[in-house]
């Protein structure tokens, strides 16, 4: 199958989004009980009005409560546990970067030649839910936008501690806040690090049903109507950042089927620092 020429970054019309958003509403009212559409209905709402497991576990004043605050540092030790990836010298900041279902694990992920902290929202989220059940056992990540903000102060502090210790790290993010994104990477650079920018590219309408399709699989629910909002700025700063890091690889995953098509590549290659990409 041959492939359709494409204008990057990738937008999508309105009319593709809200064809996207009422097939993906009309899939989950057939695939989720009452209940489970209530869980979603309610968690939105909590998340909405600030009533988030970070609330819900800090103290008046704000900080953690000590359970919790030792359930952070074993997570923290937990992500920080491989020394071998401690670089003095030289180290690497890569950043994969693309809309929310767009292969950034499968695609991306594997391309990163050494050993590296991951420093992953989703990933925290998870760790979070062992502590902060889900209501539906089938769906273990229903809940997962009520630990956002928790999440947040999880990647806070790897951030803080891979550049204290000079860890190569592996920094995923969607990319939906361009300046964000800049001032941390900024932060990387300061310290001494090279940047690396591995990106994707897929339509934002796309994304929304295979977002749904992969909540249906695997459990972790991300609210389709945020993913239509923010996709076609998320493949624009995409794009836009390959003007702040030092090499660059983004990548076409619409077609699932097919290999990625390389969008756009920098002269220096991610991997020319390294003789072997597996990191042995």
């Amino acid at each position: 199958m041959a492939r359709r020429k494409r204008k990057y970054p990738l937008q999508s019309s309105k009319k593709q989004l809200n064809l996207s958003l009422k097939k993906s509403n009309r899939r989950l009212k057939k695939e989720l009980s009452p209940f489970e559409l209530n869980v979603i209905k309610m968690t939105s709402a909590d998340f909405l009005s600030g009533n988030h497991s970070l609330k819900q576990h800090s103290t008046r004043k704000g900080k953690l409560k000590p359970r919790r605050q030792r359930f952070h540092n074993r997570i923290i030790r937990k992500t920080f546990s491989d020394r071998r990836t401690i670089d003095k010298q030289d180290p690497d900041l890569y950043v994969t970067a693309g809309v929310a279902s767009s292969g950034k694990s499968e695609t991306l992920a594997p391309r990163v030649p050494e050993r590296t902290v991951i420093i992953d929202s989703d990933r925290f989220k998870k760790r979070l839910s062992r502590r902060t059940r889900s209501p539906v056992k089938r769906f273990p990540l229903i809940h997962a936008a009520i630990l956002q903000d928790e999440a947040d102060v999880l990647v806070k502090r790897s951030i803080d501690k891979s550049i204290q210790e000079r860890r190569d790290t592996t920094l995923d993010v969607t990319f939906a806040n361009f300046q964000k994104n800049k001032k941390i990477i900024e932060r990387y650079r300061r310290a001494g690090y090279d940047i690396h920018l591995l990106g994707t590219q897929k339509f934002a309408h796309k994304a929304v049903g295979d977002a749904t399709n992969r909540f249906l699989r695997q459990g972790r629910f991300v609210p389709p109507f945020v993913i239509a909002e923010k996709g076609n700025r998320i493949n624009r700063n995409v794009m836009r950042a390959r003007e702040i890091t030092d090499t660059h690889i983004i990548l076409d995953t619409n077609e699932r089927k097919m290999k990625p098509l390389i969008v756009s590549k920098s002269k220096k290659d991610i991997t020319d620092n390294f003789r072997n990409p597996n990191g042995g």
